[in-house]
């Protein structure tokens, strides 16, 4: 599987790692302590350049595009 051709932010990947645990959008934005619509604008921006459409589709591409485990 070929990565995405534009990296993922610091911040896009932290709002990717909790949306594999199912957290609301609400959710996530307490953790980083940024607002809803910051999470929104980086979980969309993140479905871009793993070029998904959305929640299932970016954690599976995320497994796919993870390292294997030592």
């Amino acid at each position: 599987m070929r990565p995405f051709a534009e990296p993922l932010s610091d911040r896009e990947a932290a709002v990717l790692r909790f949306l594999r645990v199912m957290m609301s959008t609400g959710e996530i934005a307490t953790e980083p302590f940024v607002s809803i619509h910051t999470v929104k604008t980086h979980r969309k921006s993140a479905y871009r350049k793993l070029g998904v459409p959305g929640r299932r589709g970016a954690v599976r591409r995320a497994r796919e595009l993870e390292p294997p485990a030592p």
